[in-house]
């Protein structure tokens, strides 16, 4: 997808330390990696075709790289083993992306992160109709992307809201928001509260908002299988409304 190649100059850099790379394709983000914060990248595609172009590029990158051909659902790799988890529109061609993403989960260590880029359908109903109706073609013609994925039902995400350098304090004032003991979280009961390096918020739809703290910024994550669009939306919203009340 080299049109949409400034974008993975924006979140590929951001990788440190081991990498997983998923849909590692013909190794366009390769070049991309910072050699002096990544200790090696290692990248897994189900296409063989893709992972002979992708190892030509890894040959003229300056950190190693190790290339694998396997399946995101199923990863040949021990549980907490990279430090970083790379995915840049691979979800859309996955069969069973929840999956997938449950063993990235599984593969990072606690306080890894995942960078991902992905497009989804349209939140406009034409646009969506539209989607629907090329995927079958689409997907034959381009390794099994999917134009019409939504963006809820069981996907993870990350959004990190970055403090404006001239106010620091909201970094402090996050910190005392993850001792907070919350039963209700912006009209929604809030069933279970877990501590790990963060703060997660279980709702009893079986929901869920995690807050965690890297560095500087907070790191939200949001998960729904009940949620409709709207209702996924209108918790996301709040739960980046909360960072900053």
């Amino acid at each position: 997808m080299r049109p949409m190649y400034p974008a993975r100059r924006l979140v590929v850099p951001e990788a440190r330390g081991e990498v997983l790379e998923i849909g590692v394709g013909t190794g366009l983000n390769l070049a991309l990696y910072d050699p002096a914060a990544v200790r090696r990248v290692v990248g897994v595609e189900p296409d063989p075709h893709m992972l002979r172009r992708a190892r030509e590029k890894a040959a003229a990158v300056r950190l190693p790289v190790e290339l694998h051909e396997a399946s995101a659902e199923r990863l040949p790799f021990p549980a907490e083993h990279f430090d970083t988890a790379v995915v840049t529109w691979s979800l859309c061609t996955i069969p069973d992306p929840a999956a997938a993403l449950a063993e990235v989960r599984r593969v990072l260590r606690p306080g890894g992160r995942l960078l991902f880029i992905e497009h989804t359908r349209s939140k406009q109903p034409g646009v969506a109709r539209v989607q629907r109706w090329m995927t079958p073609v689409w997907a034959r013609l381009l390794g099994g992307c999917h134009l019409d994925r939504p963006h809820h039902g069981g996907a993870l995400g990350d959004q990190n809201q970055r403090y404006p350098a001239n106010d620091p304090g909201r970094a402090a004032k996050f910190t005392e928001k993850l001792k907070s003991d919350p039963r209700e979280f912006c009209g929604h009961r809030v069933s279970e509260v877990v501590r790990t390096d963060g703060l997660k918020l279980v709702f009893e739809d079986g929901s869920w908002v995690c807050y965690r703290l890297s560095g500087t910024e907070p790191v939200v994550r949001v998960y729904s299988e009940a949620r409709s669009e709207r209702g996924l939306e209108k918790l996301s919203t709040a739960a980046k409304k909360w960072i900053f009340e």
